[in-house]
């Protein structure tokens, strides 16, 4: 008996390709910018790389759901990467891109179904894609066999996983300053930030879930492939509407804005242990030098060196 479930997502595909395809001239000038509070955002997270790519310059990167004009492969790009393959599951921008000269090469691939054969690349990186994917745990299966030495995940952390359902929090104080900022803002009933502990089922309205990560499973999928070592790094991030088309050069209310709203949350997550909201995760299948180990630690990385399956041929 047919089912509609057994082809949604194909369909979920078809709508992030004919999205690509609608991104307007002005959304898509903002990535090619540097200067703006976004692209410091992004810089925040593509920063956690450098670890990585500090030991593995001559090495081979491919960046899977690149759609946002190559801006993963760029970044690599810019730091000396110089063998690096941007895929989307549509070329709309990814031909502009190369046109301009921000990207090297590109290619259409569908990230459940990569064309490529086992260990075609040094690293895999897949940065705020995995959310959109139907089916993100086929797509990750297919990034580690096409990976030689380790795939990043670079996506929204499931907080779920950690904390219970609960009222939205405060955040503490850290000063008499801040106690003192903070009496003036409820005298005037200005409102402080506050975040919510528990984030229920969310869709984008192109009709794909937000399909948060978290270690746990990248530690589970690790382990039953017998892989030798994960890293994790959390960063909080915050967006607001406008960040894209205002410079980080300038006088900014809304510049200060978002960085206040990233010092509160990391003051929450220091005194609570609450997690970050967003998780940088690194699944190794083959253990990294010390060097890169040590680098990764120095970034803030918690690694874990994993216990190998005592049934299992490693030779």
């Amino acid at each position: 008996m047919d089912n509609e479930n057994d082809s949604f997502w194909l369909k979920s595909y078809h709508s992030h390709l004919e999205h690509e395809k609608s991104i307007n001239a002005d959304r898509l000038k903002t990535w090619k910018q540097f200067d703006t509070i976004d692209a410091w955002r992004h810089k925040r997270m593509y920063d956690s790389l450098l670890p990585l790519i500090h030991d593995a310059e001559a090495s081979s990167w491919l960046t899977v759901g690149d759609g946002r004009y190559g801006t993963d492969a760029n970044y690599l790009i810019r730091n000396n990467v110089k063998n690096v393959l941007a895929t989307s599951i549509s070329d709309e921008l990814l031909k502009i891109a190369k046109a301009d000269g921000f990207i090297n090469s590109f290619k259409i691939e569908n990230a459940e179904q990569l064309s490529f054969g086992d260990n075609s690349f040094d690293f895999v990186l897949c940065k705020e894609s995995y959310h959109h994917f139907p089916r993100p745990m086929i797509a990750f299966y297919e990034m580690l066999r096409v990976a030689k030495n380790a795939v990043i995940i670079i996506e929204p952390n499931d907080v779920n996983m950690q904390v219970t359902k609960e009222p939205k929090t405060l955040v503490k104080t850290k000063n008499k300053f801040q106690a003192l900022k903070d009496f003036i803002k409820d005298l005037f009933n200005i409102k402080r930030y506050q975040y919510n502990s528990f984030n229920p089922a969310g869709y984008e309205t192109l009709g794909n879930y937000i399909y948060s990560v978290s270690e746990r499973e990248f530690e589970k999928a690790a382990l039953g492939l017998d892989l030798p070592f994960i890293a994790f790094k959390g960063i909080n991030d915050r967006y607001e509407e406008g960040v894209e088309y205002q410079g980080t050069n300038e006088a900014s209310i809304l510049f200060d804005k978002v960085k206040a709203g990233i010092r509160e949350m990391d003051i929450l997550c220091e005194k609570t242990g609450r997690p970050y909201n967003i998780l940088v995760s690194v699944v190794f299948k083959v253990m990294p030098q010390d060097s890169m180990i040590k680098k990764m630690e120095a970034a803030g990385f918690r690694i874990e060196r994993l216990s190998r399956n005592p049934y299992a041929s490693n030779s």
